[in-house]
């Protein structure tokens, strides 16, 4: 850490002046380590809640916890306020978010966008899957099934009483690494 430091400091044209809190203060980070208690507790909150929802344990490393830590790191950017009244979402775009709020590993139906070369009349767009969270960059869902990991602009909640199905979660593929397909909306495990 203290090389990074020395090499920013020597790139940099005007004066830089290293700061450094002494071993062991966290006190002195304390802004820091509050946001970092905050973080976790919402981790955590989410965590047992989907646990009792499906009735399994999310194990810390398992590949649903993966996809549990950018959940709660959306949610938090997009919907917890600051002092100011305003999310980090908001003071980035100057707007509110407007996604359609989802659980995580919530059971819900999505459509993709339509290959216009392949699309049959008859064939039914909606298909079923795990909300595994938001993509930052836009307005889109990440939505996992047994055929893999959907980017997708529409989704709908199931209703309570079905929203959280355990048999989804064992007949889904969860990539642990998020990297897209060039496949427009399908995200390959392998690359993820």
């Amino acid at each position: 850490m203290v090389a990074l430091k020395r090499a920013v400091a020597a790139a940099r044209t005007g004066e830089t002046v290293p700061i450094e809190s002494p071993v062991r203060a966290s006190p002195r980070n304390g802004r820091m380590e509050g946001a970092i208690g905050i973080w976790q507790g919402q981790v955590r909150t989410i965590k047992h809640y989907t646990e009792a929802m499906i009735k399994r344990r999310i194990e810390i490393d398992g590949v649903l916890f993966s996809w549990l830590v950018p959940f709660c790191t959306e949610i938090m950017n997009k919907y917890k306020n600051g002092s100011d009244g305003r999310s980090a979402y908001e003071k980035i775009t100057g707007h509110k978010c407007r996604h359609m709020v989802c659980g995580f590993a919530e059971s819900v139906d999505f459509i993709l966008e339509p290959d216009k070369t392949k699309l049959h009349k008859g064939d039914s767009r909606l298909m079923r899957g795990i909300f595994l969270g938001y993509e930052w960059r836009s307005t889109e869902y990440l939505v996992g099934n047994a055929d893999g990991i959907f980017k997708c602009r529409t989704v709908r909640r199931q209703a309570a009483e079905v929203a959280y199905d355990p048999t989804a979660l064992t007949s889904s593929r969860f990539p642990t690494t998020r990297m897209y397909s060039r496949m427009p909306g399908r995200l390959c495990v392998g690359d993820l």
